[in-house]
C-alpha cells in the first residue's frame, strides 16, 4: 500500500477526522433521552470525545512504529467504521439503565457510546502519516499538511452534521452511513493486503447494522430538535403525553380539550382568569401539544398566533394530540427570540 498517493491518504485522514465530529454531535442526539439536553451533557460529551482523540492518537502512532502502516490503515478504518455503527445500539442497550443529569452519568453513557470509535479513528492520521513519510527531512511538511486535513475534515463534519444531516433524517442512520463509507474505504484498503480482513470488515458491517436496527429506539419521532414520544400511559384512557427527551411538555385529552393536566398550564389560566374575560387573540412563544390555545380555544372562541422552534411538532399535535387546526389556528416556526 506504499503506493497510495498523498491526496488520497489526505482523503482518508479527512474522511476519520470528519467521522469523530460527526460521531460528537450526534451524540448530543442520542444521548437526550437519558440525560437531557444541557451544558453539563455537550461538556461531558466533548470531554470524552477529547480523551478519546488523544488516546488514538498516542496509541495510534505506536502501532505505527511497531507494525507495517500499510496494514494498519485498512483494518482502523473497518473498527472504527462498525464501532461507529453500532454506537447507537450501545447507548440505547445501556441508556436506560442508568439515566441520570449528573456528570458521572453523562460521561459514563458518552463512553460507552462514542469513546471507541473516535479513539480508533483518531489512530487513522498517525498511521497515514507513517505511511507517507519517505524521509526525516520531510517530516514537518508532512505532519502539518496531515494536521490540517484533520482539522479541515473536524470541521466539515461538525458543519454538515449540525447545519445539515440532524435536520434532514434520524441520527441512527446517519452513523449507518457514516460507518459503512468508512468501512468500504477499509475493505478497498484491506483487501490489497489481507482478503481475510476486508472479508470479515464486510461481514461486520452487515451484522452491525442489523444488530442496531433490531434495538428498539426510544423515540417516537425524532425532530431536529428533540426525542418526541407521545404516551397513552396515563389515568385517563384519552389522555396523552408528549415528552420531549426528558421531560412532559403537555398533556392533553384528546376528547376534552378544557383538561389541564399540569401545573403550568393551571397557573396560566388562573393568571388570565383574574386578569380578561371573553375572547381574545393570544400569543404563545411555544406549541408543544397546544394545551392552552386549544384550551382558550374551546372555552373562549380565543384566536391563537403560535411562534414554534420545532417545526415537527404541530405535525405531531394534528395527528396524535387531537389538534384540529382552523381559521382559529396561526403557526409561525422560527425561534420567536430572533422572530
Amino acid at each position: 500500500m506504499q503506493d497510495l498517493k498523498p491526496w488520497i491518504v489526505g482523503t482518508i485522514v479527512f474522511l476519520a477526522s470528519a467521522s469523530v465530529l460527526v460521531l460528537e454531535i450526534i451524540a448530543g442526539r442520542m444521548l437526550a433521552p437519558y440525560v437531557g439536553v444541557s451544558l453539563q451533557t455537550f461538556t461531558g460529551i466533548i470531554g470524552t470525545v477529547l480523551a478519546a482523540i488523544a488516546l488514538g492518537a498516542w496509541y495510534g502512532g505506536r502501532l505505527a512504529d511497531r507494525h507495517d502502516a500499510s496494514r494498519l490503515l485498512g483494518p482502523a478504518l473497518i473498527l472504527g467504521g462498525v464501532t461507529g455503527v453500532m454506537s447507537p445500539a450501545l447507548v440505547y442497550v445501556v441508556g436506560p439503565s442508568i439515566s441520570g443529569e449528573d456528570p458521572i452519568t453523562i460521561v459514563i453513557l458518552a463512553g460507552v457510546g462514542f469513546f471507541l470509535p473516535a479513539a480508533v479513528l483518531s489512530a487513522v492520521t498517525p498511521i497515514a502519516a507513517k505511511l507517507t513519510l519517505e524521509s526525516i527531512d520531510s517530516t514537518g511538511s508532512v505532519v502539518g499538511q496531515l494536521s490540517a486535513l484533520g482539522t479541515a475534515g473536524a470541521l466539515f463534519g461538525t458543519f454538515i452534521t449540525g447545519f445539515v444531516l440532524i435536520a434532514a433524517m434520524p441520527s441512527q442512520p446517519v452513523t449507518w452511513f457514516v460507518g459503512a463509507v468508512l468501512v468500504v474505504i477499509g475493505i478497498m484498503l484491506s483487501f490489497r493486503t489481507s482478503r481475510v480482513v476486508a472479508i470479515a470488515g464486510a461481514a461486520a458491517l452487515v451484522v452491525g447494522i442489523g444488530a442496531s436496527a433490531a434495538v428498539a429506539q426510544p423515540c417516537d419521532h425524532e425532530t431536529a430538535y428533540s426525542c418526541a414520544i407521545v404516551s397513552d400511559e396515563l389515568q385517563r384512557p384519552t389522555a396523552r403525553a408528549l415528552i420531549l427527551d426528558t421531560f412532559v411538555n403537555s398533556v392533553v385529552d384528546l376528547d376534552d380539550p378544557t383538561y389541564l393536566a399540569l401545573r403550568y398550564a393551571q397557573v396560566t389560566d388562573a393568571v388570565v382568569g383574574a386578569s380578561k374575560d371573553g375572547a381574545f387573540a393570544g400569543l404563545y412563544i411555544g406549541g408543544g401539544g397546544y394545551t392552552l390555545p386549544r384550551y382558550y380555544q374551546a372555552t373562549r372562541g380565543a384566536t391563537a398566533t403560535v411562534l414554534e422552534r420545532d417545526g415537527s411538532l404541530p405535525g405531531i399535535a394534528e395527528d396524535e394530540l387531537g389538534l384540529e387546526p382552523g381559521p382559529w389556528l396561526t403557526t409561525v416556526v422560527g425561534d420567536a427570540r430572533i422572530g
